[in-house]
């Protein structure tokens, strides 16, 4: 077995962390998800990405908005299979509450000098309308975002931009910028500035490569357990403020915290003849897998189907794969076939571990772990 770097080997992302700068003993931070599908229209509008779900969770992990968002009026849901099938919504998109709400809310807190924290933060940014601070975290920023908000449902938008003019058209806002010039504003440097500050949770924690992992992944590792209703909005804040807090008590290091994380891989090669790899892909595919694998879950499979004489599956949990293991074995002996196990190996790349072979007839399946 490799043995493994400590937490300060991990790669520095490109960016530094600016949420080190604006940490403070004071400030109130607010955990957000968004659970999103695809929609089109209405009309001829492209598809694009709406919430339909929203979960905000403070510091002290209180629930402050926990709701069905939504989509707007006119518009055709294309594409809600993971709102359904991992957030556990009904597909009554038209029901909940306006989008621009959501929206508001966030921006009396941001207006406040609240800090908004989240895992990948951009994307859920983006589908409230905050293009412009979610193009600015992918570039790496999160101390001085804009809070100019593009229209997403119809409502009455506070910081509506008309297009091309980077002029407010809001007489709302308007007020609210005239109310924060008042002597209270100086408790809070950031009111009325129209910026917004973000902690981005993926930059704390990565794995021992330096690479991204997912929300769950990371919980599960550093929790030994999992939230109850994972990919409901609200456990997934919750989840992402008790990764925040555990990156505070640790002391606010300047460098991600490493998580021991592995791919475990099973590959398909050595099919003969050739032609049998495409009728076997059948039994070894997955059950309710297909393009692109078993869910999108920790225990999920992704699939790489390169069309040559290989076919590859790839696990985020050991538990995954030995189900699927398990599962695959018992559908091989019903069709009267049987694996032999070949002599355990130890695997020669870079990275790979705990790795054998079985030969099964008419391919060859070789079962190991990669570091992340």
């Amino acid at each position: 077995m490799t043995q493994q770097r400590p937490p300060n080997a991990v790669r520095k992302p490109s960016q530094p962390f600016s949420c080190h700068r604006g940490i403070d003993a004071g400030a109130r931070y607010y955990a957000v998800d968004i659970e999103m599908v695809t929609i089109e229209g209405p009309e001829d509008l492209p598809a694009r990405r709406a919430m339909v779900s929203v979960g905000v969770v403070d510091e002290r992990l209180e629930t402050l908005l926990y709701g069905r968002v939504a989509v707007p009026r006119g518009c055709k849901v294309t594409d809600g299979v993971f709102a359904r099938m991992q957030g556990g919504l009904l597909a009554t998109w038209e029901e909940g509450i306006p989008a621009s709400c959501v929206s508001d809310f966030l921006t009396r807190h941001v207006e406040e000098g609240g800090v908004l924290v989240g895992w990948e933060l951009h994307s859920d940014l983006n589908v409230l309308g905050f293009e412009k601070a979610a193009s600015q975290i992918r570039s790496g920023e999160r101390e001085v975002l804009p809070t100019e908000r593009a229209p997403i449902d119809g409502g009455s938008l506070s910081f509506k931009t008309a297009p091309g003019n980077g002029s407010n058209t809001s007489s709302s806002s308007t007020a609210r910028s005239r109310a924060v010039e008042s002597p209270d504003a100086a408790a809070w440097p950031w009111v009325g500035r129209r910026r917004m500050r973000v902690v981005e949770v993926t930059d704390l924690f990565r794995t021992m490569n330096g690479l991204k992992c997912t929300l769950q992944e990371a919980y599960a590792h550093c929790f030994d357990r999992m939230e109850e209703g994972a990919h409901n909005a609200a456990a997934d804040a919750r989840m992402t403020m008790e990764l925040f807090n555990l990156w505070r008590r640790a002391g606010e290091p300047r460098e991600p915290l490493g998580l021991p994380l592995s791919f475990f891989l099973v590959n398909f090669h050595s099919f003969k003849p050739s032609r049998s790899r495409q009728a076997s892909l059948g039994m070894l595919r997955p059950e309710g897998g297909g393009a692109g694998g078993l869910g999108r879950g920790i225990h999920g499979a992704l699939e790489k189907d390169s069309g040559s004489n290989t076919y590859k599956l790839k696990f985020r949990s050991r538990e995954g794969r030995e189900a699927y293991l398990h599962c695959l074995e018992r559908k091989m002996l019903a069709a009267g076939l049987a694996w032999e196990a070949a002599p355990e190996f130890v695997c020669g790349k870079k990275g790979a571990r705990d790795g054998y072979q079985l030969s099964c007839g008419s391919f060859k399946m070789h079962v190991l772990e990669r570091d992340r």
